[in-house]
Order: structure tokens, then C-alpha cells, then sequence
């Protein structure tokens, strides 16, 4: 009786042999490493001979065939031009801590730009420069970020932005790092019009203890529905933790669940969280001040102000 299995046999470039786990991805598998790396046709198809820059690997990726692009330990990259991954597309960051690839912005662009709906990105290190119009530029349905670290210097004042998702689910963020080191950022994520809802964020973390959070870890200019926030820490917020619009100013369009904040001694109080966070339902949620030190649960009366 025979087998059956989801590795799969494939011989590869020059002859060697490669078994596959198909039930991560029927796709074409490519490397990246700055390191080691060579743009050029005869590279890309094993972590011996990998491609140097990610934008040269989509190249010779297919949309919409769940091709996977692996960037390997210690690839840093200093970008010409956006990184723009094709439909259904999964870039993959290999190593831990310092190991983990970095890319560098470069002024007026944004540093990823998620045009193709279904995109995937994990465990990359984004470090902006100043006048990097965004970090991250989503224009299309369900992208995924997951282990990513959105670094923002004084500006861009926004590290992700989504808009002109007309239909499907919007952003997934998960065990994403948001970090500040300087004053300027105003907003993590920021929804503009049909910026997609039922975007979620879980288990990320905001960090701007040192310069502050302008405004609020997410901004949105137009009605947004159905988005969870949970299991999240935010640290060194100036002003709020959400400015978002409701749809209708008494009701709940999304939750934010066990999550625990810290206020700046520039906010007069943790009611301040809330003053713009309208349609923001809250359940287990802890907060704190410069003055108290002590994390504190949002009572029901400062949640139905809101």
C-alpha cells in the first residue's frame, strides 16, 4: 500500500535534489542573502546560491502560486526602490535577534508596498529614514505581517498606512513590534477611505517610552467595523490609543481585549485614552500614568464615555 505524504520530490538547479513539505506552500521556494548573494539567473533556488536583494526575487516569482521568498540570517538591505511583493506571495525572514534580516529605507517611498491582495510577511527588521514616505503601503486585501519590527524615526510620522481596499479583510498584524526612539511619530497604523474593515491586531507592542507617541497607536478617518484589538502593550502614548471613527457614536464597531497601556506625563489622565476612540469597546483592559506607576482597569464609566 502505498504512502501518502505531503513532502514532495523535486530536483532543483544544477542537479540537486530537494524535498519539500507541500503542505506549507505548492509554490517555487528562493533565497536571499546580502551576504552570500547574486542577482542573476543561475541563483535563487538554494540557501547556497541565493539571489542578493528581495526585489530581484520577486522577479522570477509567479502571483497567485503561493511562491515563497526566504531572506536569510544576516541579510541587510539598504533599498532603491520599493519592495512591491506579487498576489499571494510570502516573504519569510530567517534568524532571531540581531540575525534577523533589516531593510533601510530610502527617502520619498514607502519601504513595502502590498498593492497584490494575500500577501504575506514575516520576521523582518524595517528601519525607516528620514522622509520614507511610509514603512508600509497597503492598497489591497488581507496582507499579513507577522514578527516584524516597524522601526519610525521622526518622520515618516506614520509607519503604516491602507487605503483603497474596497472589499475583503483588511490588515492582520501579529506579534508585530512598533518602535520610536526619537520625537515625531504620530500614529502606528493609519486607515484612510476603504481602507478594508475586520483588521485585527494581536499580541503586538508599541514602544515610544523614550520620545512618546504623538497621537495614538491607531488613526482611522473613516467609519471602521468589526476590527479586534487584543492581548497588545502600549507604552508612551502622548495623547490616545485610537482615534477612530464610528459609524454611529453609540455603537461598538470593534473591541479591544486584554491589553494593558501607558500614558506620558504629557496626558493630563488615562481617561484621555479614550476622548477619541468612539465606537471602541474595551474588556480586560489596564492602564497607567507617570504618576500612579500602578496599571489600573478601564472602569465601565470611562468606556461608555467614550
Amino acid at each position: 500500500m502505498s504512502v501518502r505524504s505531503s513532502l514532495y520530490y523535486r530536483r532543483g538547479a544544477g542537479g540537486k535534489v530537494a524535498i519539500e513539505d507541500m503542505a506549507n506552500s505548492t509554490g517555487q521556494r528562493f533565497f536571499v542573502c546580502s551576504v552570500t548573494g547574486t542577482d542573476g539567473t543561475a541563483y535563487g533556488f538554494t540557501p547556497d546560491k541565493p539571489f542578493a536583494t528581495i526585489s530581484y526575487a520577486i522577479t522570477k516569482a509567479t502571483a497567485s502560486k503561493d511562491d515563497v521568498v526566504y531572506v536569510m540570517e544576516n541579510h541587510v538591505e539598504t533599498l532603491a526602490a520599493t519592495i512591491t511583493p506579487l498576489a499571494g506571495m510570502r516573504i519569510i525572514g530567517l534568524g532571531r535577534g540581531a540575525s534577523r534580516p533589516k531593510i533601510t529605507g530610502l527617502t520619498g517611498i514607502a519601504m513595502l508596498t502590498l498593492s497584490a491582495a494575500n500577501v504575506t510577511v514575516q520576521n523582518i527588521h524595517f528601519l525607516a529614514v528620514t522622509g520614507s514616505t511610509y514603512i508600509v503601503r497597503g492598497t489591497a486585501a488581507s496582507p499579513i505581517l507577522e514578527d516584524c519590527t516597524f522601526e519610525q524615526v521622526a518622520v515618516p510620522v506614520k509607519a503604516c498606512h491602507f487605503a483603497g481596499i474596497n472589499a475583503g479583510l483588511g490588515a492582520e498584524f501579529r506579534r508585530c513590534t512598533f518602535l520610536g526612539k526619537l520625537d515625531g511619530p504620530d500614529y502606528c497604523v493609519h486607515f484612510s477611505s476603504s481602507a478594508g474593515d475586520y483588521w485585527t491586531m494581536d499580541d503586538c507592542t508599541a514602544n515610544y517610552m523614550v520620545a512618546g507617541l504623538d497621537n495614538g497607536v491607531v488613526y482611522s478617518d473613516h467609519k471602521q467595523l468589526g476590527y479586534v484589538i487584543k492581548n497588545c502593550t502600549f507604552l508612551g502614548l502622548d495623547d490616545s490609543v485610537a482615534v477612530i471613527t464610528s459609524s454611529v457614536g453609540a455603537m461598538i464597531d470593534g473591541v479591544m481585549i486584554n491589553t494593558t497601556m501607558h500614558v506620558t506625563a504629557i496626558s493630563a489622565s488615562v481617561e484621555d485614552l479614550l476622548d477619541d476612540a468612539k465606537g471602541l469597546g474595551l474588556l480586560g483592559c489596564l492602564a497607567t500614568d507617570d504618576k500612579s506607576k500602578w496599571a489600573v482597569p478601564i472602569s465601565t464609566a470611562q468606556a461608555s464615555a467614550s
